[in-house]
């Protein structure tokens, strides 16, 4: 459907609040994809005294890339050292002649680094002992260059893999994994189940000087060991076993989180079982300030067990708080409606907690992002009881594994894991082999721009009582292409990412000169302010320009009432008291509007309006009634108009209409898009598209907040163009650029519900932006928004779709039967009539101005005629041949 739109646009502006919620900046300062030829896996990263990294994993690639020596065998452990800015400063390959996974990598007191993993190869390449069984923990100590030292293969018969180390205050090692072992080799003790969780406690030199199998009589698989603040340790793992072994508790489900605490020697003091009836899969544990502990991972099960909330997807991450003695104080499920696992879990400086894993749900849930290939990094910073503060979605086309995450030494934090993505999304280089290291690292502060703009209608410089505040405008710093719009008191506040210098101008506004034209602003550091940075909008002379424009409230269903708003301003520089008029479709009826009419005629309504200064606002709901009868797919175009007219410094956009199709059944919440198709001549000219988004409170009480997140795909659409044309309510924009998310948000809206006032619980937003023009024939641009209405979860509208094509060259089009086809509507320069229905092989053809003057009539022998507009002023035109009526606009 190709709907028409004035031809330029003006902006309605509403003062009510300001916006009272803070934006959190997420922006990726800095990222690098590192690996060779082959697969690349990174499985542990930690933050190195010089404010570095060290990140490790395993690799299969030869040299290529950024690999510097061959594969010794399968996979081998792989190390790379990179500066604070992730550069690589070193690197070494570390392995034997079969595979060697290294799972951990930790800085030691030395400013060396302890490696551990798991190895199948026996006495080859850098593995100085044989296997024990099928798989052994291998540990490695490397000096601050990446030279070995020396290392240890330690294991039983069977498979014991190695998942968690860390060094301990007293210089040694304590080294985590799961054992499948009996008594053997190096193992002590038999397990007791399928697989048990062994500890291994190591000297300076990686000598055991103690351990213990620890687990039931299924299977438990260790991840994670953190040494706790008095000296022992604390365990957390997967768990099916019920009582039997060293399991106090049955299980719940299927497998369960499983911690425990075990003092200096190994000895358990506590232990905690928790799940639901599903699956649960423990990931990460770290010790909280308070002395107690939060736990992360992701779950399966809905409400039971200890589970308080059912799954949102498939499974969602699952992170519990529980106190120092492992006793649950709190929990939340966080997801979306596909496959959410979180990783890594760590404290954060504020008492809050940041999460990452990886995820490839749509927005939904707690989603605010779709995924942008198949798994992305899914980072989540929530308060210290675990509401969300803000979150990201990070990837490229394909597959990103998120593993592990960091905080630096200065303010930001690291993510690390394995990425298959080309570039594309956030990622800006291509996979160099199946799949690479990929690193980047997060800012999560910044200085802000702020001020405030105004009309300054006397010229003094200086906001006044009674001046209008500008609102929805655009402030854009010039170097960076950065932006942000004004509240609803006229307030801005531009992030902008480092220290420096800076400059913020106002986008420009038609009538008026912003002074002063620009800003400077400085900052020396992090976490500054530069405010007072106000523009005061000065008139450039005398101008009248009133404008209007007019949007469908929902869908028009044949023999239902349905609503248009129609939205006026004065964007003048003078006061003026100026006259609306609506023209109903032929197809509807006029019933009734929020403001009392001072005419009705048989095809127009009449507002005779009071006086307006200069950008004053208002709004007029118009109730109708679609004709009985009408088939599903009839066009409905009404038009709206304002005036004075011949008076006005800009009649372009005086006149608004909006053509759409009587539906059937339908879902209130939706959103239109102007032009269905583009051609690529279309495009050199840097064409718009105007969105409408639509929503409806069909809930049973007052919506007190309405919230429309509108992602955008800035690889076609032009988002420094994005421009604000109108609105139901007042509303506050923001343009969320790590998210790649429009935010609209409607606060205080008291949006009644539709049992209580149907025509009153409708809502929209309405703004432009601009294709890229680079676009070829073929492309489609898609469109969606999510709707949240108070705490719900978000309303999924349709998906807006243009397509570009080729010129086609062709002249006419064939009209629906018994319509009346008029193109290109809006016209410049020639319009083109089809459909006309002949009468003894001729018929009358009329065009009548707003006002019914007749400005043509003459005879016509064609089902399709051509009329030349060039000696038509800019205006609504009304065109008739027998009963068919059309509308169109000359711009």
């Amino acid at each position: 459907m190709k709907n028409s739109k004035e031809g330029l646009i003006c902006k309605l502006i509403f003062i009510l609040s300001v916006n009272s919620s803070a934006v959190f900046c997420q922006e990726i300062e800095w990222q690098n994809t590192i690996g060779g030829s082959g697969a690349d896996q990174l499985y542990s990263i930690h933050l190195t005294i010089d404010g570095g990294y060290i990140f490790g994993g395993g690799s299969e690639s030869n040299i290529s890339g950024d690999k510097t020596e061959n594969s010794l065998g399968g996979f081998d452990y792989w190390i790379v050292k990179t500066d604070s800015a992730g550069n690589v400063e070193w690197e070494n390959t570390i392995g034997g002649s079969f595979n060697d996974n290294l799972n951990s990598v930790r800085q030691t007191f030395d400013g060396g680094y302890i490696l551990g993993g798991h190895s199948s190869s026996n006495i080859s390449g850098d593995k100085g002992e044989n296997s024990l069984g099928s798989h052994d923990f291998w540990i490695v100590k490397i000096d601050a260059m990446g030279n070995i030292q020396w290392e240890n293969t330690i294991g039983g018969s069977s498979q014991d893999i190695l998942t968690s180390l860390q060094q301990t205050a007293d210089g040694g090692y304590i080294l985590g994994g799961v054992s499948s072992s009996n008594i053997s080799g190096d193992k002590t003790e038999n397990c007791s189940g399928i697989s048990d969780y062994w500890i291994v406690k190591t000297d300076s030199l990686g000598i055991i000087q103690w351990q213990n199998t620890i687990g039931g009589d299924a299977e438990d698989s260790f991840t994670s060991i953190v040494q706790t603040s008095d000296g022992g340790f604390v365990l957390g793992g997967d768990s099916q076993s019920n009582i039997s072994g060293d399991k106090t508790e049955n299980s719940l489900g299927f497998t369960d989180y499983w911690i425990l605490k075990i003092d200096a020697l190994g000895n358990i003091q506590w232990q905690n079982t928790i799940g639901g009836s599903s699956l649960d899969h423990f990931s990460s544990i770290q010790q909280t300030t308070d002395g107690g502990y939060i736990l992360g991972g992701w779950s399966k099960s809905n409400t039971s067990g200890d589970k308080t909330e059912n799954c949102l997807g498939d499974i969602d991450y699952w992170i519990v708080k529980v106190d120092s003695i492992g006793n649950i104080q709190w929990q939340k499920t966080i997801g979306a409606d596909s496959t959410d696992d979180l990783y890594s879990i760590q404290q954060s400086d504020d008492g809050g907690f940041i999460l990452g894993g990886f995820s490839n749900s749509s927005i939904s849930g707690d989603k605010t992002e779709n995924s942008l290939g198949a798994y992305d990094y899914w980072v989540i910073k929530t308060d210290n009881v675990g509401n969300i503060l803000w979150q990201n979605t990070i990837g490229g086309d394909t597959d990103d594994y998120f593993i592990s995450l960091e905080k630096s030494i200065s303010e930001g934090i690291v993510l690390s894991g394995f990425s298959l993505s080309t570039m594309s999304g956030d990622k800006t280089e291509n996979c160099l082999g199946f799949y690479d290291y990929w690193i980047l690292k997060l800012m999560d502060e910044n200085n802000l721009i702020s001020g405030r703009l105004f009309a300054d209608v006397n010229n003094n410089g200086l906001y006044d009582s009674g001046e209008s505040l500008i609102t929805n405008q655009k402030i854009i710093e010039q170097t960076t292409g950065r932006f942000a719009f004004t509240n609803q008191l006229g307030l801005y506040s531009l992030t902008v990412l480092d220290s420096g210098s800076y400059t913020v101008a106002p986008q420009p506004v038609l009538w008026y000169n912003a002074f002063p034209g620009t800003h400077a602003a400085s900052f020396n550091t992090i976490l500054q302010t530069d405010s007072l940075n106000d523009f005061a909008f000065q008139p450039q002379g005398v101008f009248e320009d009133v404008c209007i424009t007019i949007t469908p409230m929902g869908n028009f269903r044949s023999g239902f009432p349905a609503s248009y708003m129609i939205s006026y301003g004065n964007y003048g520089t003078t006061t003026v008291a100026p006259s609306v008029y609506f023209y109903p479709d032929i197809n509807i009826t006029y019933q009734s509007a929020t403001l009392a009419p001072n005419q009705i005629t048989l095809d127009s309504v009449v507002w005779n309006l009071p006086a307006l200064t200069p950008y004053q606002t208002g709004s007029i709901l118009v109730t109708v009634n679609v004709n009985l009868g009408l088939p599903i797919g009839t066009l409905i175009n009404s038009s709206a108009y304002i005036e004075p007219f011949l008076t006005d410094s800009n009649s372009s956009n005086n006149n608004s209409n909006w053509a759409l199709f009587t539906t059937g059944a339908f879902d209130p919440n939706d959103i239109l898009v102007s032009e269905d198709t583009l051609t690529t001549t279309q495009l050199s000219n840097a064409p718009w598209l105007d969105y409408v988004i639509r929503f409806q409170n069909t809930g049973n009480d007052t919506a007190f907040t309405v919230k429309i997140l509108n992602p955008l795909d800035t690889n076609k659409l032009n988002i420094a163009s994005i421009e604000f044309v109108n609105a139901s309510h007042p509303v506050n924009l923001n343009w969320i650029n790590y998210q790649r998310n429009m935010e609209f948000k409607f606060e205080n809206i008291l949006l009644v519900d539709s049992n209580t006032n149907e025509h009153l619980s409708h809502g929209f937003v309405h703004y432009r932006i601009q294709p890229k023009t680079n676009l070829s024939a073929g492309d489609s641009i898609t469109n969606f928004a999510a709707i949240y209405f108070d705490f719900n979860e978000p309303v999924i509208t349709n998906t807006a779709k243009t397509i570009i094509v080729l010129p086609t060259g062709l002249t006419s089009a064939t009209p629906a039967r018994g319509k009346l086809h008029v193109f290109p509507n809006p016209t410049e320069n020639t319009l083109n009539i089809s459909g006309i229905h002949l009468e003894n092989g001729k018929a009358q053809l009329r065009l009548t101005d707003i006002y019914g003057k007749l400005i043509l009539e003459k005879t016509i022998t064609s089902i399709t005629t051509t009329l030349e507009t060039n000696n038509l002023s800019s205006g609504v035109y009304l065109i008739q041949s027998g009963e068919l009526r059309a509308t169109v606009v000359k711009q």
